[in-house]
């Protein structure tokens, strides 16, 4: 994951989203930064370098990341979803509108949620599906209704077996 640490110039204040639109509009998609951390200063160390040691981990949840609030998943699906997720991103709690992507995810854990998706729930979404609905709500939404055209598939005997 990347982090930005930004201190401003002057006592304008920096809006998180403002500066992602900067650094997407001059670095490849890869390169722009997960998490942005605004300082008063950077820490430095005796010699005059930055201190890296010093410098604040990044608060992961999307709320913080984008100055707004976080709210919980409530089925079944949207928290088996978030646990998923932050399984796969290391963090500790994801919330209902978190992005993967904003939360530092990429394609080779997209794939690792896609395949923990798979065994959770039995459906076989492709990895396209979180890179369209990359929101833990808009995700939930998906494979509920892969769940359901599944459940529907099943002939009558099967799907009294299978609930």
């Amino acid at each position: 994951r990347i982090v930005a640490y930004v201190v401003a110039r002057s006592e304008a204040t920096l809006e998180v989203e403002e500066l992602r639109a900067f650094a997407a509009h001059r670095l490849p998609g890869h390169m722009v930064p997960s998490a942005f951390v605004v300082l008063a200063e950077l820490p430095l160390t005796a010699n005059g370098k930055v201190n890296r040691r010093a410098l604040p981990a990044p608060d992961w949840t999307l709320g913080a990341l984008e100055g707004g609030e976080s709210v919980d998943p409530e089925t079944e699906i949207e928290i088996a979803i978030a646990e998923i997720w932050s399984l796969v991103l290391g963090i500790e709690r994801v919330g209902l509108f978190d992005n993967f992507f904003k939360l530092g995810g990429h394609s080779l854990l997209a794939a690792q949620a896609m395949v923990r998706l798979r065994q959770r729930f039995g459906v076989d979404l492709p990895l396209r599906a979180l890179f369209e609905t990359p929101t833990l709500a808009e995700l939930a939404l998906v494979v509920e209704e892969a769940v359901l055209e599944q459940l529907e598939s099943l002939p009558e005997g099967e799907l009294v077996r299978s609930l």
